[in-house]
């Protein structure tokens, strides 16, 4: 069971989608604002004729760009998918109408997403998962309290990190979803936000194994049988826990 669960991760992991293209205007940050530009120097207008969203949506227009010197601008703020845009601009260069299109590239981080920068990111998400399985099978197999205490705070500062380096690279444009995106910043954040109440009942789990063994060790030297000395203890403990 715990292979086959280790083999899903590790298929979700390598089937993200990696993003390496060369685009007119690069890539720009979901929501924000881009400038569209055309450069023609001896036109006398440039319009922005039509616009081709991620979803395939095309809206066809007509809209006055600003001439800046010789190049032509205009400021877009419709930036809400991921994915590739394409503006197609049209001007009197020299008299004759003349069209170009060009396009941009909008992801949650607004960055370019390379081939060596993906391999990096996603190798790093997976050695973590790797080292999360591991802490969490030695602290299911191990028998010492101690040992079950380090190897759970070492398990849940993992999980931590393998959900926000998995947010992060989300943001990128890495994963190609922004819903498994937002289950990674959901997760980090409640790792997070778990820390305060488990630092409270790490503390009293500690204190009450503390108790429980120095009690035991006091029986035992007094000459009572372990079995009953244990007996005593956990009475002893649970009495406490109780207020008597």
């Amino acid at each position: 069971m715990k292979t086959k669960i280790i083999l899903i991760v590790i298929c979700m992991i390598f089937s993200f989608n990696f993003i390496s293209s060369v685009y007119d205007l690069g890539f720009i940050e979901k929501g924000e604002c881009v400038d569209l530009y055309q450069s023609c120097s001896n036109c006398s207008y440039v319009n922005i004729t039509s616009m081709k969203y991620p979803n395939d949506t095309i809206v066809y227009h007509n809209f006055g760009m600003d001439k800046n010197g010789r190049d032509y601008t205009y400021n877009f703020c419709a930036t809400d998918l991921d994915g590739d845009y394409f503006y197609t601009t049209c001007g009197d260069q020299d008299g004759v109408e003349e069209c170009r299109t060009f396009d941009f590239y909008v992801n949650e981080g607004g960055v370019e997403i390379t081939d060596g920068r993906s391999s990096l990111t996603i190798a790093l998400l997976f050695v973590l998962v790797c080292f999360l399985f591991i802490s969490l099978f030695f602290m299911v197999k191990s028998e010492s309290y101690k040992s079950k205490f380090a190897l759970y705070w070492l398990s849940h500062v993992l999980f931590i990190l393998v959900n926000f380096i998995g947010w992060q690279i989300g943001v990128e444009g890495i994963l190609g979803s922004v819903a498994l995106t937002g289950i990674f910043r959901i997760f980090f954040y409640i790792g997070v936000v778990a820390v305060v109440p488990m630092i409270f009942l790490s503390l009293t789990w500690i204190f009450y194994i503390h108790t429980f063994n120095e009690h035991f060790q006091k029986l035992i030297d007094k000459g009572n049988d372990p079995e009953v000395a244990f007996k005593l203890s956990k009475r002893k403990s649970g009495g406490w826990f109780n207020g008597k």
